[in-house]
């Protein structure tokens, strides 16, 4: 979901997954203050994740949709090759806010008003990104190493850490900090590419010459077939006998 581009289908958790989903578990509280208790504090997100990301504000985070794990693309064309690549997101960091609250008495400067730093409820812990502030969503990439885009920019650069699949980082210290280090994943396996068409892209069918008519043959008869399994079917030569017999006299020759 990075600059220039937007996906043409996006599920994410609903607000009532959002707001009870544990924060260090992979479990949901639903406000019952069991499954996410860890030393007797009730660790659940207690916030909606959706709408576009504060610190990233060309990211989309969803629209509470729920999580569905098919699509079916009807926008297509026969005859052209499409190419899908299914990517996931998580909600980033989010630390703190400052608010300006009035005062009734004024500080050494003059200030009328005092600060108050919120922290989110889905970082009771208090973590902090660079620069103080959260992260914004981390998207895994649809075709290179996954990595830490720290500054959402959809480019492994400036240090950042990734996973080094190719064994191209030079220095081995997975950071990308010299050309060359972040790569092509190796054998993706959440990008395929397929060609519309009313037949499916995985049958085969016999070659023209799979039957041949003999130069005496008389008739126009179809050629039908099956769909079958290949690997149910035993490596043997097969002959076909076509008796036309039901009424000799009909197809011209009395002696087929």
């Amino acid at each position: 979901n990075l600059v220039n581009w937007k996906p043409f289908a996006q599920f994410d958790l609903t607000e009532k997954q959002d707001t009870s989903r544990c924060i260090y578990s992979n479990a949901y509280d639903y406000y019952d203050g069991k499954l996410c208790e860890i030393a007797d504090t009730s660790y659940a997100r207690k916030i909606d994740i959706s709408g576009y990301d504060p610190l990233a504000l060309w990211i989309n985070l969803g629209d509470n949709t729920g999580i569905y794990r098919s699509y079916e693309d009807t926008d297509v064309i026969d005859g052209v090759e499409y190419t899908y690549a299914v990517t996931a997101y998580d909600m980033g960091l989010r630390s703190f806010t400052v608010e300006f609250l009035p005062d009734s008495t004024a500080d050494s400067t003059g200030n009328i008003f005092k600060a108050d730093t919120t922290w989110s409820p889905s970082n009771p812990d208090h973590f902090i990104g660079i620069n103080g502030l959260g992260y914004p969503s981390f998207e895994t990439p649809r075709l290179f190493e996954s990595f830490s885009d720290y500054n959402a920019n959809g480019i492994c650069d400036n240090n950042e850490p990734f996973t080094d699949e190719d064994s191209s980082d030079a220095n081995g210290n997975g950071k990308c900090d010299e050309d060359g280090d972040w790569n092509l994943r190796v054998n993706p396996i959440n990008v395929i590419t397929v060609q519309a068409g009313y037949k499916a892209s995985n049958i085969t069918y016999p070659e023209n010459d799979f039957i041949v008519s003999d130069s005496t043959n008389v008739g126009n008869g179809e050629r039908l077939y099956k769909i079958v399994n290949e690997y149910d079917l035993s490596r043997s030569i097969i002959r076909f006998e076509i008796e036309a017999g039901l009424d000799s006299n009909s197809f011209g020759n009395p002696t087929i």
